[in-house]
């Protein structure tokens, strides 16, 4: 399959559950692990994800909006699914019919579940975040233990989890913020038992609190990029176990030799000094590949560096093939990850594009095939035309 590509991302469902498996280690058997699945995933393909998260024992699985929840649903997952950002009235009816667990931070939203879950003949559970901190969405701390207890009279719904969120976990000087918020974040959890509300399962720690405050694990963690083999940043330093999940492979589809003098693409901002061998490769900012890297990005062919020439374009880039000389028509050249000796990490793409390694990602889009392996062999491929699956599928665990 993959040879038929002239772009495509490699997941390594192995090295995921790997990874997962020593999130697992680090935090022992009684702390439960809600991965973060948001924005498909993290750009993995949030379905494929979901099969092996639930192999592995996941509790549950987060996504960011109701929609993408829906999707997780229709794809065949069974675990609970919490959005995990603030949900509106209007969307009460779906999470409902799909039995989402919300994110509930407003009376409105409380009552039209309620009401819609009683008609249903059902149950609702939700969680509350309490904003210590983020300044984002939440609850303020003086209305937690009020609005769990309005909660808590309505029929139809119940308080399955409490939360917060902490802004500053993966910066070393944020440890004192880390602890001022778990503090409050305490006493409010405390607060609501006081008023006899059963606050379900309290959570706080994010990738960074996995791998720097152990005192935040509480009864659940959110790990999202962590289990993708990154870590949240420069200052939370990978540790050896961890393996980065995704790879994002072109073909080279033309070479050509151009003569001194001669522009190259859009703008003609570069300019070739001297006869020099080009190679394009089928890869764009349309395909997510950051246009911010024209100019001063690079990528690996048959293992060496090879830089960008000249500004990347929508559906191709052109790269300096002078320390290639034996490339080849057809040959994989690696916009991050391994190839041979050498390795571009998503970071190292981010840093020279001025982003984040999270956004370069999620900005790979559907556009561009998702190849799963384990064993170092494709067992499934997810494009713009649906799922494939080769013997054995990626829910087989083999």
């Amino acid at each position: 399959m993959v040879r038929d590509l002239p772009a495509w991302v490699e997941v390594d469902l192995d090295a995921f559950a790997s990874n997962l498996r020593w999130i697992r280690g680090r935090l022992g058997r009684d702390v439960r692990i809600h991965l973060v699945v948001k924005a498909d995933a993290y750009g993995h393909g949030a379905a494929a994800i979901a099969r092996v998260a639930r192999e592995e024992n996941v509790h549950s699985l987060g996504v960011a909006t109701l929609h993408e929840g829906i999707e997780l649903r229709r794809e065949g997952s069974d675990l609970p699914i919490i959005i995990l950002s603030p949900t509106l009235p209007n969307e009460a009816g779906a999470i409902v019919d799909n039995r989402l667990v919300p994110t509930v931070g407003n009376p409105e939203t409380a009552n039209a579940l309620s009401d819609l879950s009683r008609a249903a003949g059902t149950r609702t559970p939700v969680h509350v975040e309490v904003d210590t901190g983020m300044g984002r969405s939440g609850i303020a701390p003086g209305e937690a233990v009020a609005f769990c207890t309005g909660l808590d009279r309505l029929p139809g719904i119940e308080l399955a989890g409490l939360y917060t969120h902490f802004p500053k976990a993966d910066a070393p000087e944020g440890a004192p913020m880390v602890r001022r918020q778990l503090a409050d974040f305490r006493r409010i959890a405390d607060a609501v038992r006081d008023a006899g509300i059963d606050p379900g399962l309290l959570h706080a720690a994010n990738s960074a609190a996995v791998m720097l405050q152990s005192e935040s694990w509480l009864d659940m963690v959110r790990p999202g990029i962590l289990a993708y083999g990154l870590t949240p940043s420069e200052a939370v330093p990978p540790p050896p176990e961890l393996t980065p999940v995704m790879r994002f492979v072109s073909r080279i589809v033309h070479l050509r030799e151009l003569p001194p003098g001669h522009p190259v693409s859009y703008g003609g901002d570069f300019v070739s000094p001297e006869r020099m061998r080009i190679g394009t490769a089928a890869v764009g900012y349309g395909h997510g590949y950051p246009y911010a890297l024209s100019g001063r990005g690079y990528a690996l062919l048959r293992g060496r560096r090879v830089p960008i020439l000249g500004r990347v374009t929508m559906d191709t880039t052109v790269f300096d093939l002078r320390g290639v000389p034996e490339a080849r028509l057809g040959d994989e050249i690696v916009l991050f990850g391994r190839q041979g000796d050498e390795t571009i990490r998503a970071g190292d793409l981010a840093a020279l594009a001025g982003t984040l390694h999270y956004e370069v990602l999620i900005g790979i889009g559907r556009r561009v095939p998702r190849v799963y392996t384990r064993t170092g062999r494709s067992v499934g491929v997810r494009s713009l035309l649906g799922m494939e699956h080769s013997s054995p599928s990626p829910t087989t665990g083999e």
